[in-house]
């Protein structure tokens, strides 16, 4: 459930893939802010403060919420696609960063529309993975 590579991460299963830059590190935690000003918490693993870094979630690994918070991130609702007992919904962050949210069908509470507004969280921390950006994109972002 963590690789130790990005690549790994990729290969293996279907992940979110969201570039962004530590900004602050506070023991085995670090605040990872991404384009667009907003950002999470997550477990440093050995990442220092400045570090271009890339944070994997797997799309069962994040909630929908209808309310902003600390370490919720604002998204856009593209398709909603429904998958047997799941909804699998392809959102747009703030950033412009397309991310795959896969959620059990809910029962009684409605089901964000198409276009509507939303904020995705992590399910716990660990559902972060962090890695160093790749040395191919690092020039891209400069």
């Amino acid at each position: 459930d963590r690789p130790a590579t990005l690549f790994v991460n990729q290969f293996v299963g279907t992940t979110n893939l969201l570039p962004g830059i530590v900004e602050s590190v506070d023991g085995s935690t670090c605040k990872v802010g991404f384009a667009g000003g907003e950002s999470l918490v997550c477990r440093a693993n050995g990442s220092r403060a400045g570090a271009r870094v890339v944070v994997s979630i797997r799309p069962e690994r994040l909630r929908l919420l209808a309310t902003p918070g600390p370490g919720r991130l604002h998204a856009k609702v593209g398709l909603i696609m429904p998958l047997g007992p799941t909804l699998v919904y392809d959102l747009t962050l703030a950033s412009g960063t397309p991310v795959r949210v896969a959620a059990p069908r809910p029962e009684l509470a409605a089901v964000p529309a198409s276009g509507s507004e939303i904020f995705i969280e992590p399910t716990a921390i660990d559902a972060c993975l962090l890695y160093p950006e790749p040395a191919s994109q690092q020039g891209e972002q400069q």
